[in-house]
């Protein structure tokens, strides 16, 4: 790979269209990035994303195949609706305690998404949900304990892998224990 090819690998990203579009295909060619992220405002009817996902694999033929991630949580962040599976929020898998229940939810998660198209998921959450004053974290994520929230999350990405999905742990360590909104405003660990 040339240089510039190498750092295309490096980049994740997005268009603001639900089809493929000249811009989206000028982005891909020029960048060749390693990723394309889908967000709400690319998700059309199931057809439309399985034409999208098709899309973008097929602008970037000949190339690395590219990630082609979007964020689905579950609960109350959910990108998918139309005849996917609706997965509760981490919290409630976490009041189960079971990593075989967290498992089952993230191939459960990852069968629907590859079958858009997708191989990339932007979760699940290992926020430990440590200030309940928290505005972004709650119920988004496992729980309070650090333990159950690894346990969790690392089955969760098991159901993930064993469909062919990679999943994103996020955000960063300390951010469940914030005040601020990351949205609005930078936090801090100190």
């Amino acid at each position: 790979l040339s240089t510039e090819e190498k750092v295309g690998q490096l980049l994740v990203l997005g268009f603001s269209s639900s089809q493929m579009d000249d811009r989206a295909r000028m982005l891909l060619r020029e960048k060749k990035p390693g990723a394309v992220a889908l967000f709400s405002r690319n998700i059309g009817s199931r057809l439309e994303v399985k034409a999208l996902t098709s899309d973008i694999r097929s602008e970037m033929a000949g190339g690395i195949p590219p990630f082609i991630a979007v964020d689905q949580e579950g609960g109350n962040v959910i990108r998918l609706k139309e005849r996917t599976t609706l997965l509760p929020s981490a919290m409630a898998l976490g009041a189960t305690r079971s990593t075989a229940l967290a498992e089952a939810a993230g191939r459960a998660m990852g069968t629907d998404l590859r079958a858009l198209g997708f191989n990339m998921n932007f979760a699940p959450v290992l926020d430990v949900n440590s200030n309940p004053a928290n505005p972004v974290i709650g119920v988004r994520s496992f729980g309070e304990k650090p333990e159950l929230v690894a346990e969790l999350g690392a089955a969760f990405i098991a159901g993930l892998r064993a469909v062919g999905v990679a999943g994103v742990a996020k955000h960063f360590p300390g951010h469940g224990d914030k005040r601020e909104d990351r949205h609005y405003r930078l936090p801090t660990v100190p």
